[in-house]
């Protein structure tokens, strides 16, 4: 049997409108050079550098210095970074995702019988095992 390096493992990151900033950067550089799969919503969309400025007292000036672009020179900064599969959430249930995440971190599954299925999580780990699945059948790993 063939020993797997980390970088031979598939790979899925979970967005969704709060994913912003540094995350949204990282997504991309690894959407960019097809080493992840990006599935959820679309991202914030947060790629500026901004700058304070203080001028003494309560007053200051933000100033933006720099502007991120992924490796294929997409723009970040508000249009975000689209999902390979969408998986939309509706705010009711983006919420009590969110509760579950806090209460029950690193879950996959339902935790509180009758509670809500995080239905982006389930679809990241159906893309995993489709794709170790067709790794083992045509490439012999």
């Amino acid at each position: 049997m063939k020993c797997m390096k980390y970088t031979d493992l598939p790979l899925a990151i979970l967005v969704n409108v709060n994913t912003a900033s540094a995350a949204e950067i990282m997504t991309a550089c690894l959407q960019d050079h097809k080493r992840a799969v990006v599935i959820g919503e679309r991202t914030f969309g947060k790629g500026v550098v901004q700058t304070l400025i203080p001028f003494g007292g309560k007053e200051a000036l933000r100033v933006t210095t720099s502007k991120y672009y992924t490796p294929a020179r997409r723009v970040i900064h508000g249009k975000g970074i689209d999902p390979d599969i969408p998986v939309p959430l509706s705010a009711a249930r983006r919420a009590a995702v969110s509760v579950l995440m806090n209460t029950h971190p690193g879950a996959t599954a339902d935790p509180v019988p009758g509670g809500v299925r995080d239905i982006q999580l389930e679809r990241a780990l159906e893309v995993l095992k489709a794709v170790q699945m067709f790794r083992s059948t045509h490439m012999g790993r």
